[in-house]
């Protein structure tokens, strides 16, 4: 069972297109399914030209590591040298309570 959402709010740097930084997301996708703890991950778009990515962990030892790991490892990669590093903000949640669409009829 999921434990810890990982948010990440944040925009583009300067001269950024989507498609570019969709484009490099493959990398970050990949990176992230091989981390210890991982479930689901998301990367959605709102209105005013932000993002937000979301991550469900296992635990929040797992998130805390993965997040350790990708200060290590991903800081240079494409996907992060096209995000505005003032914009973001990173938070994680203890889950409280879920359930899927499946349960819920």
């Amino acid at each position: 069972m999921t434990d810890t959402v990982e948010t990440v709010t944040f925009k583009l740097a300067n001269g950024v297109t989507k498609d570019e930084f969709i484009a490099a997301n493959v990398a970050m996708t990949q990176w992230t399914a091989r981390q210890k703890g991982f479930q689901y991950r998301s990367l959605s778009q709102f209105e005013d030209g932000s993002w937000m990515d979301i991550v469900y962990w296992a635990s929040k030892a797992d998130a805390d590591a993965a997040d350790a790991k990708f200060k290590a490892e991903m800081m240079s990669s494409d996907f992060c040298v096209m995000i505005d590093p003032n914009s973001v903000a990173m938070k994680h949640s203890s889950i409280q309570s879920q359930n899927m669409a499946e349960q819920a009829a």
